[in-house]
């Protein structure tokens, strides 16, 4: 969901927010970057490729492409003045798609009715102004791939709560026709003991 009061105001770091927190899985983060600039392409790329799995597009028809045919990723950033489709519509249907993945629009210019329709429509995660500082994207990233984590861990938790729940289900369902079947045992057993004796009282007498 969009960052609450100036969403283009630049967040300040929470301790050590320069190395991504998450270190513990084997593969970087995948991070799709929209920009018809081939330099600054070259230059997010040289800045970040150390850290992120880095994907280009020069257009959002070649994002959504890579976008549909690469699993997990993490982060969406795109220029807003693409040819063709611009930034705002090619987030709303990564969004439509994959709502979890993190959205960022990279701009040189701020519109009140750009800023409004992006976060109807895109559900952006955070704006940023070109020309772009190193540092504080780096920031911005970290704070990004620490969102993901946590909405992908809380996705596999729920999914993990939903399988239990189902297979707790499925074995009360199981007891009860179990607990069916061991009455109509016993009862089974009680009519055959008494048939017996009564045949061997008949027979006694």
């Amino acid at each position: 969901s969009p960052l609450p009061g100036n969403i283009f105001e630049i967040m300040e770091p929470q301790g050590n927010m320069e190395t991504p927190p998450y270190q513990w899985q084997q593969e970087k983060l995948k991070i799709l970057f929209v920009e018809d600039d081939p330099e600054s392409t070259e230059l997010f790329v040289s800045c970040f490729d150390a850290e992120y799995n880095i994907l280009c597009a020069a257009s959002a028809e070649e994002a959504l492409d890579i976008f549909r045919k690469e699993s997990d990723i993490a982060m969406v950033l795109s220029d807003q003045n693409l040819p063709g489709i611009n930034g705002v519509d090619l987030l709303s249907r990564i969004y439509a798609e994959q709502p979890e993945i993190i959205r960022i629009i990279i701009t040189g210019y701020i519109d009140i009715s750009d800023t409004i329709d992006a976060i109807n429509k895109g559900h952006i995660y955070q704006f940023i102004l070109k020309p772009w500082d190193i540092v504080q994207m780096r920031m911005i990233l970290a704070r990004a791939a620490h969102t993901w984590v946590l909405t992908r861990e809380n996705r596999i938790l729920h999914d993990q709560v939903l399988e239990k729940n189902r297979l707790l289900t499925a074995t009360n369902e199981q007891c009860i026709i179990s607990e069916k079947n061991l009455r109509r045992l016993s009862t089974a057993l009680l009519n055959a003991r008494e048939d017996e004796q009564k045949r061997i009282a008949m027979e006694l007498h």
